[in-house]
């Protein structure tokens, strides 16, 4: 017989909203002590019953704090409550979940992240821990300059490219896929290389079938997907 795992919920409250983008939140939530791996998630119950699924951003020194990134553009039940959230409301969640995670055993020299949108929120905490063990780079799309989040992220190599604005831009122009394919055959030996990929659904689907069309193992490509 399979055990049922039940996950128990419990009370978080919001102390902070900070915008980052145009279309990217930071919430902070004051709860119990949190045990955090990154690349974790939360499921987080909006307007009380609906389950909603956020990376983890970062969690406090002292684990009473965590915060999500939170793509607030669209229509969805979801967007439209959290676009409503204010500061000092009382939520309910259940987490950490999910095993979607750095892997510190890896053997790889070199790791990759690939995000668009609030993707990247589970990447900056797997880079900050990390970025001294390996060469990495981060990849990620936006459809302008206004959605670039302004998140603090040094000493690694950051490819950023837009989609629908070309002028004031003098960085990269176009899919996130042609940046990567770009680098990886500049790249001497891809079996070295890990890949991290997390966004929406049909990026991550496209990134994760055009490395293995160009020879990359399964076992070093590691993703993530909200469709929320």
């Amino acid at each position: 017989m399979f055990k049922k795992f039940i996950h128990t919920k419990k009370r978080a409250r919001i102390i902070n909203i900070e915008k980052l983008s145009t279309n990217l939140i930071k919430i902070d939530f004051k709860t119990d002590k949190i045990e955090f791996n990154p690349g974790e998630y939360v499921t987080l119950y909006i307007a009380k019953f609906i389950p909603r699924n956020y990376s983890i951003y970062n969690v406090s020194p002292d684990k009473t704090v965590f915060s999500i990134i939170v793509n607030t553009n669209g229509e969805g039940v979801g967007r439209r409550t959290i676009r409503q959230f204010i500061v000092h409301e009382q939520v309910h969640y259940i987490g950490p979940l999910g095993d979607f995670k750095f892997n510190k055993k890896d053997t790889s020299e070199n790791i990759w992240f690939i995000a668009t949108g609030s993707g990247i929120s589970p990447f900056v905490q797997m880079i900050n821990e990390n970025k001294n063990k390996y060469q990495m780079k981060l990849f990620f799309s936006a459809r302008n300059i206004e959605e670039i989040p302004n998140i603090k992220i040094d000493n690694i190599e950051k490819f950023y490219t837009l989609t629908s604005q070309k002028s004031g831009w003098s960085g990269y122009y176009g899919k996130i896929n042609n940046i990567l394919l770009t680098e990886l055959n500049k790249s001497p030996d891809i079996r070295k290389i890990s890949f991290y990929i997390c966004g929406n659904p049909k990026m991550v689907i496209d990134i994760k079938n055009l490395l293995v069309t160009n020879n990359i193992n399964l076992k070093n490509i590691y993703f993530e997907k909200f469709g929320f």
